[in-house]
């Protein structure tokens, strides 16, 4: 290891600062320092998370829009895609991806808006409507809050 630099919070356990991450040294050169991660993963999830947060905001305001189905919404703002939603329910992803679409939705049966229902963890009721206000999307700068809130809860 080039250096004995330890880049670590207090009271870290040593088997978490065995990772090995490359920074500029004060000379220019690339230097391996052993780090925790925690700067780096927190940065890593802060951006996943505001990329998440805006999908479902996209599908909140297509759905709002009529460009997408209440099924879209939910199925995002759960963390799934449509294969995953198709393995929940039993169904061919094609007609999951149909499914998608708002007026095929609008014309599903009743059994199968209660299977959506199901894998969705909602009603038949909320699975028809949309939140009245769109999931929170967090400012642009990825370090600015530590735990945004989950897309699903609208706040």
């Amino acid at each position: 290891m080039a250096s004995e630099d330890r880049v670590t919070k207090a009271g870290t356990p040593e088997r978490w600062s065995r990772i090995v991450t490359y920074r500029p040294g004060e000379d220019g050169t690339v230097q391996s320092i052993r780090d925790d991660g925690f700067e780096d993963s927190a940065l890593v999830h802060d951006v996943a998370w505001a990329l998440i947060h805006r999908n479902a905001a996209d599908a909140w305001h297509q759905a709002k829009d009529g460009r997408g189905s209440t099924l879209q919404y939910h199925m995002v703002a759960n963390l799934l895609n449509p294969d995953m939603l198709a393995e929940l329910v039993g169904m061919w992803r094609w007609r999951v991806r149909r499914h998608l679409r708002p007026g095929v939705f609008a014309g599903l049966s009743p059994a199968l808006l209660q299977k959506y229902a199901w894998a969705l963890r909602l009603t038949v009721e909320q699975l028809k409507s949309v939140p009245v206000e769109p999931p929170p999307v967090p400012p642009e700068n990825p370090g600015a809050s530590t735990n945004p809130p989950s897309p699903g809860t609208g706040g």
